[in-house]
């Protein structure tokens, strides 16, 4: 509860009013107080809800007029800009599809229509940009993604994701606004993408997905890299006889595939995060991923991962106190995509796991706050920190699925077992505040539902094995597991 609240002053602490630039969240403190698109785009998606939607409107407002100028109306969205409107970065090759993918959930949680118009217009553009970076046609756009590595930047796995769920959004927003020609085509092109990436990204020999697609020149090129910066003797030897042993195999011809596990990224897990990695491949890269976390969370680059899991579970501080590096790092932004696939692929009961290591990180260093790289170093504060609880917590365990613009709500709950009690109050969604109470009692589970608005209908998803249920104390009918709900208060007793 407290990681949760304190997450809500953390976001407070990173809200920036800029005079002659807008309105946007900071990246974290002290280091980064000023705008990074896919930054905001993680944030976002965990602030649904918890917070007014005009802190959405007014940076994507803001990163849009920013971009269009700097990349001439291209639809390229700028990765960094500081508060004096310089511009570091024009844009990862991951991040404008990112930026369309948040302007749809930030219209599913608030119904703004004349919002995701502006947004859905943008993408077309966007979808052109990213044409003309994917040379082989292939559906793979090329270039870096958000892994901060020097070199990756043939075909990327976190872009290819993020191209597949974009091209999916954009069909979603083509039904919406009527435009059924497009709408096929970003829906056959989303599929051939989620077909693919099961296919050409996944590692069979290691459970997980791959980290690039390259030549054999540049993966070996990639590989000594690795052996040479990342490698330390007697402490990731692990590392070092898995790479040497595909060196060997690439150079011997014994190597059958065109994607390359390497440095081991915490982004390979964004088919799991997506929610379109197969299921039996999702189940056994989660139980995979395990080896590349401690008490504290994942290492954001698990070729770093020591021999001896426990080393790095204290202070790191001392370590990394000379130039900086994510080198050796845990951060919660990879521990998030972990809390949040085992939300789509096993539920809440694993994605507490999670949720723990990540509280284990608050208040360790700064009371309040959870560092960007555990436990504590870098930034005291880190805006997306909030995402591998906020998410969990509102869209998996309370199971909140909005369509705002129809005044529909379904509620797929999934409270761990272990809980007996549990409250979400006044989340915002639409016009109009949602609050909800869980208790469960030896032989029974009852929830109190409110919303403020009468004219909102709630599709409460029930559990598998419930074949009774009364509402307001009245018998109601089971219609393929789900219950329907109107008014503003419901009692649901099972």
């Amino acid at each position: 509860m407290q990681t949760y609240q304190w997450g809500k002053y953390n976001t407070d602490w990173l809200v920036r009013d800029v005079p002659g630039m807008g309105n946007g969240l900071s990246a974290g403190l002290p280091d980064y107080p000023w705008f990074f698109s896919n930054d905001q785009a993680a944030t976002f998606k965990g602030l649904l809800g918890a917070r007014n939607p005009e802190l959405f409107y007014n940076s994507w407002s803001m990163l849009k007029k920013i971009s269009d100028a700097f990349n001439n109306h291209s639809g390229r969205i700028i990765h960094e800009v500081s508060t004096n409107g310089a511009v570091y970065d024009k844009g990862r090759m991951e991040e404008s599809q990112e930026f369309i993918i948040t302007a749809w959930y930030i219209y599913k949680w608030t119904g703004n229509i004349e919002f995701l118009r502006t947004y859905y217009e943008h993408g077309k553009k966007v979808w052109k940009f990213l044409q003309a970076h994917d040379t082989n046609n292939n559906l793979y756009v090329e270039g870096y993604g958000g892994t901060e590595i020097e070199g990756l930047n043939d075909e990327m796995l976190d872009v290819a994701v993020h191209t597949q769920t974009f091209l999916e959004v954009m069909a979603a927003m083509a039904t919406l606004f009527d435009e059924p020609a497009l709408q096929a085509d970003y829906a056959e092109k989303a599929a051939i993408l989620k077909k693919n990436i099961n296919i050409d990204w996944w590692n069979p020999e290691e459970n997980r997905y791959f980290d690039f697609r390259a030549s054999k020149d540049k993966a070996i090129q990639l590989i000594d890299v690795a052996l040479d910066e990342r490698v330390i003797d007697g402490r990731n030897e692990w590392a070092k006889v898995r790479l040497q042993n595909l060196k060997r195999r690439i150079l011997c011809g014994d190597y059958p595939y065109d994607g390359y596990s390497v440095f081991y990224n915490a982004s390979t897990l964004s088919p799991l995060t997506a929610g379109i990695a197969d299921k039996e491949k999702a189940i056994a890269a989660l139980e995979e991923a395990s080896f590349f976390t401690n008490k504290f969370g994942l290492y954001v680059a698990g070729i770093a991962r020591p021999d001896d899991i426990t080393l790095e579970e204290s202070s790191v501080k001392h370590r990394l106190e000379n130039e900086f590096n994510y080198n050796e790092a845990i951060m919660t932004a990879g521990t998030n995509s972990l809390a949040l696939a085992e939300c789509k692929y096993r539920g809440s009961e694993y994605a507490l796991k999670y949720m723990h290591q990540i509280a284990n990180n608050f208040s360790f260093a700064t009371p309040g706050t959870t560092y960007e790289v555990s436990p504590d170093y870098g930034m005291f504060v880190q805006a997306w920190n909030i995402c591998g609880i906020n998410i969990p917590l509102i869209q998996c365990m309370f199971g909140v699925q909005p369509d705002a613009y129809h005044k529909l709500i379904t509620l797929h709950p999934n409270i761990p077992s272990g809980w007996e009690y549990a409250t979400l109050e006044n989340l915002i969604i639409g016009n109009m505040f949602l609050s909800m109470d869980y208790k469960k009692q030896k032989d029974s589970v009852t929830w109190d539902i409110q919303c403020t608005e009468h004219d909102w209908t709630i599709d409460f998803q029930l559990p598998d094995s419930v074949t009774v249920v009364t509402v307001n104390d009245k018998p109601v009918t089971i219609s393929n597991g789900m219950i329907r709900l109107a008014g503003k208060e419901n009692s649901i007793m099972f």
